[in-house]
């Protein structure tokens, strides 16, 4: 193990321009050599304080302490590395001396609390993801880089991405890849459909592979709406006619074989390795206040970290992502117009979703009109490509079709 730091601080004075690697990854307490603990610091020192680090200066501070010796071995343990290797280099010495490390503790900590009356797996999990090494994106910034991209770009810049609402088309056009789109709603008021509707709508228009998280609801009560919405008919009939015999799954499944459902609760960092995994490209999250924490804080620092972190995912890996987001407020129900400022509740949301929708359903207040019953209105509140719109739409609650109503049409809205 003294024989693997001693090549991680190695590689760092060569290759100083390395340095955060070993940095971000190693706290102080990461090298166990006297020796190697000791040039650790002042190499980190140099590193804070933005000196140069390199062998003359850090042999001259260590003189006394370390000897001549120590140092040739140091710099014999690297030979053969070269500047392109460093980065993959130094990540593979951190993961394995630090899952060796979080073993022994692993080990250690479930041996403890055995004892005890009940098992505390936050601290386990904490272990567990000390033992990680963090990795860093590989990004070639040159300019001329940057211009082959952007022809790349403009390649793929328009895609079969829509919505299906001809409104809302015709005010954004198709959706980009690394773009998210919110949809803002509160509970009952047709969240989850309106996604399961576009995303019914990609899967007909477009090839590329979509992935649906459901956080909340069980993976067989989203399997069981989308064959609403693909056979037209409600749960009930669908449920009786599969014990008669009368209703054939098998051409719906083969239809939407390439369709990944998720039923587990997970973090947007395990959503972006799943995405990475699955090849998606469209993924729809339902809903962002049901992530997993991996962090602790206020709740507006938390969601604010969990938006922060989707449009991340979403810009790194070049998916469209479309997030729930679940409105709460005391006194007001599903049937009060969604507005844009309702948005900053949940902390940057507002600033980092390229596109809102807002939807909600007049019906659900006592003594609604007649003429709202099967309707939901739904508003873009936020459109990066040019102005708001509002919009009507048929909603059949039997079996989550939702269409919407064209312009002009009489609609009893009183």
């Amino acid at each position: 193990m003294i024989e693997l730091e001693k090549k991680i601080i190695a590689a760092i004075i060569e290759y100083p321009d390395y340095a955060f690697i070993v940095i971000e990854n190693c706290g102080d307490d990461f090298f166990t050599g006297k020796e190697n603990q000791k040039i650790y610091r002042v190499v980190k020192g140099f590193y804070e304080q933005k000196q140069i680090i390199d062998w003359a200066t850090v042999m001259t501070l260590c003189k006394g302490e370390i000897t001549e010796s120590y140092f040739s071995s140091m710099v014999k343990s690297i030979e053969g590395l070269y500047p392109s290797g460093v980065e993959k280099y130094l990540i593979g010495k951190i993961k394995l001396i630090k899952a060796i490390n979080a073993k022994k503790k692993l080990l250690a900590e479930i041996e403890r609390q055995a004892k005890l009356p009940e098992v505390d797996f936050q601290k386990i999990e904490e272990i567990a993801r000390k033992g990680k090494a963090i990795e860093f994106i590989d990004e070639k910034s040159s300019f001329e880089v940057a211009y082959k991209e952007y022809l790349e770009w403009k390649k793929k810049e328009k895609t079969n991405i829509t919505s299906g609402f001809p409104s809302i088309d015709k005010a954004i056009g198709s959706f980009s890849y690394g773009e998210v789109v919110s949809i803002f709603g509160r509970t009952t008021t047709g969240k989850t459909f309106l996604s399961l509707n576009i995303l019914e709508h990609i899967l007909n228009s477009s090839n590329d592979k979509v992935g649906f998280f459901s956080l909340e609801m069980a993976k067989p009560v989203i399997f069981e709406r989308i064959t609403q919405l693909y056979f037209l008919k409600s749960r009930w009939d669908i449920q009786d006619e599969l014990k008669s015999g009368e209703i054939d799954l098998i051409p719906f499944i083969q239809k939407y074989k390439d369709l990944k459902l998720y039923g587990k609760i997970y973090s947007v960092s395990e959503i972006a390795r799943i995405t990475k995994r699955d090849g998606l490209k469209v993924a729809f999250i339902d809903f962002l206040q049901l992530l997993k924490e991996e962090k602790s804080g206020s709740q507006y620092e938390r969601t604010t970290r969990k938006i922060t972190e989707i449009k991340e995912y979403a810009k790194n890996q070049d998916v469209v992502v479309f997030l729930n987001v679940q409105l709460s407020r005391k006194g007001e129900g599903g049937w009060e117009p969604v507005s844009i400022d309702m948005a900053r509740e949940s902390g940057a949301i507002e600033e980092l979703s390229d596109f809102i929708i807002g939807i909600w359903n007049p019906s659900l207040k006592e003594g609604a009109s007649e003429g709202w019953k099967g309707k939901l209105c739904m508003k873009l509140l936020k459109n990066k490509r040019g102005m708001p719109i509002s919009l009507i739409a048929n909603f059949d609650n039997r079996t989550g079709r939702i269409t919407e109503i064209p312009k002009g049409a009489n609609i009893e809205r009183n």
